[in-house]
């Protein structure tokens, strides 16, 4: 994908993330995809997942996935209002992050996929085998992967 002005960036998210490394995380990412999207004068897209339940052990599990759909859209909601980013641009799947992703860059088309790293080994380890390494090859863009203020390699 070439870079042009209006350019369309896309970046996953974790809204409903509870321990603090995640969520400094995802407030880095909308930071950045915000920041971007002004500086090429183009469009941020966040797409965030969620699980269902399973149907073989549940009896109201149409009302537990929406009700888990609600809360993720809420909390991704408040994201867009803080970033000036229009609902329309939240992408909310019921899927694995790797495949929301995907189908989501496949859909959108952006210049731009935004993710992040735990860097709970190290990056490299993340990369290869972790969402980043299974969408790499994926997405037909550049990939911009983020990682948390306080990340420690372990290759030196």
């Amino acid at each position: 994908h070439d870079w042009y002005s209006g350019a369309t960036i896309l970046s996953a998210v974790e809204p409903l993330a509870q321990d603090e490394a995640h969520i400094q995380l995802t407030n880095k990412i909308v930071e950045e995809s915000t920041h971007l999207s002004k500086l090429f004068k183009g469009e941020c897209h966040f797409v965030d997942c969620y699980f269902g339940e399973d149907n073989s052990i549940s009896l109201n599990s149409e009302d537990k996935e929406n009700t888990n759909r609600a809360r993720h859209y809420a909390k991704l909601s408040e994201y867009c209002r803080e970033a000036s980013v229009e609902n329309s641009n939240i992408h909310l799947e019921l899927d694995l992050p790797e495949d929301a992703i995907i189908r989501t860059a496949e859909e959108i088309d952006p210049e731009l996929v935004i993710l992040g790293t735990s860097g709970r080994i190290n990056m490299l380890f993340d990369l290869t085998s972790h969402t980043s390494g299974q969408i790499i090859d994926k997405v037909n863009c550049d990939l911009l992967v983020m990682k948390p203020d306080n990340f420690m390699s372990l290759i030196h």
